[in-house]
């Protein structure tokens, strides 16, 4: 079974490295031409239609960021310095695409505004590449600073990184969330020691507890829809 495993982790390292990994500038299918990404050298073309044979865009910034830590993860499983390589490819194209004020670019389903679920998504597999630690601590200064609500214990949905603002909640991607998306808040304060860090982090778990419903999800936040009893399990896994 462990023999299995490994063959099927090296195929799909593989492909995210050989095939999927963005090699120049050009912007991935006819959505990605909406963003205002500054680089696509490095990013992951997430979506293929078969029958167009076509590469697109969703949320490049976000599946990136999965790919960092896939690859580094497999580099090591694997022995396979290479994947690394694409690794540290792939963290690039992230850390480009920071706006002036420091707003990373991850856009989703508007693309030209910044959802903060999916900037928390991306930062994950940079703390364990040494040379872009200090840049997924920088964005979680930024997102501290911007988008986190501490009177509420929640983050806002969405940001216009060109008006620099928030975007209203009567939005539905922009209503305020409690997201502890890989616990990056924590990470950030094991490397930093900043007990600010970890306050977000804190806060927000407590924010989940007293909003959990029903067992083991939460209702009330999207993408769930309330109204019609409607769950996606986006906050448990995640």
């Amino acid at each position: 079974m462990k023999k299995q495993l490994l063959e099927h982790m090296e195929l799909a390292a593989g492909w995210l490295a050989d095939i999927a990994l963005n090699r120049d500038d050009e912007p991935i299918g006819e959505y990605g031409k909406l963003m205002p990404l500054l680089r696509w050298r490095g990013a992951i073309r997430g979506e293929y239609r078969v029958a167009e044979r076509a590469w697109d865009s969703f949320c490049p910034i976000w599946h990136t960021g999965q790919a960092v830590k896939a690859l580094h993860l497999a580099a090591g499983t694997l022995r396979r310095p290479d994947l690394d390589e694409a690794a540290a490819a792939a963290a690039e194209f992230i850390v480009k695409n920071r706006t002036r004020t420091g707003a990373l670019l991850a856009v989703e389903d508007h693309p030209d505004k910044i959802n903060t679920s999916a900037v928390l998504e991306a930062l994950d597999g940079l703390f364990d590449l040494p040379e872009y630690r200090d840049a997924a601590i920088e964005i979680l200064y930024w997102v501290k600073e911007h988008l986190w609500d501490p009177e509420r214990s929640l983050f806002y949905g969405l940001y216009d990184p060109f008006g620099e603002h928030v975007l209203p909640e009567k939005i539905r991607a922009g209503r305020a969330r409690p997201l502890l998306d890989d616990a990056v808040y924590i990470t950030g304060w094991r490397h930093t020691g900043d007990p600010a860090l970890l306050a977000v982090a804190t806060a927000t778990a407590e924010r989940l507890l007293r909003d959990e419903f029903p067992a083991g999800n939460w209702m009330k936040y999207g993408p769930c829809l309330l109204a019609e009893q409607r769950i996606h399990p986006r906050h448990a896994y995640w």
